[in-house]
């Protein structure tokens, strides 16, 4: 953001601030501040993590951590799977592989009692990606 203040400033003629005053101003006229982007992150991974915080019980932490364990091998054989079908694609012509992400549920209001459904489709082979809205 810093870096296009700047060039607005060279194409207005206006000489830019510091960096740091900049962000200055950011974090304490306007109380935003500047991070790295938070990693996206599992919901079950992430249930599973604060469980293990919160049982006490020796036995059900266990299970809790075994069921985790599991969680993550499916994860690693689904990631291992598409980094297969991304192979064919390369081989094998005739071959098509698609991923499917549903992003977004929204409930309209109660008058209409409609839900709008966000998702999206990637075509691994060609790589295109479509982007999908419903109503239901």
């Amino acid at each position: 953001m810093y870096h296009t203040y700047v060039s607005k400033c060279q194409q207005s003629g206006t000489h830019p601030v510091k960096s740091w005053a900049y962000q200055h101003v950011f974090n304490a006229k306007f109380n935003l501040s500047f991070h790295p982007p938070r990693k996206d992150t599992c919901k079950k991974c992430d249930i599973y993590k604060a469980a293990v915080t919160a049982v006490i019980d020796k036995t059900q932490k266990q299970k809790v951590r075994a069921d985790h364990e599991l969680h993550l091998r499916k994860a690693e054989a689904v990631r291992k799977s598409l980094s297969e079908e991304k192979q064919d694609c390369s081989i094998n012509t005739d071959h098509e592989s698609i991923t499917f992400d549903l992003q977004k549920v929204h409930s309209t209001s109660l008058q209409q009692k409609a839900t709008k459904i966000n998702y999206k489709l990637h075509r691994i082979c060609n790589k295109q990606t479509h982007y999908y809205v419903t109503l239901s």
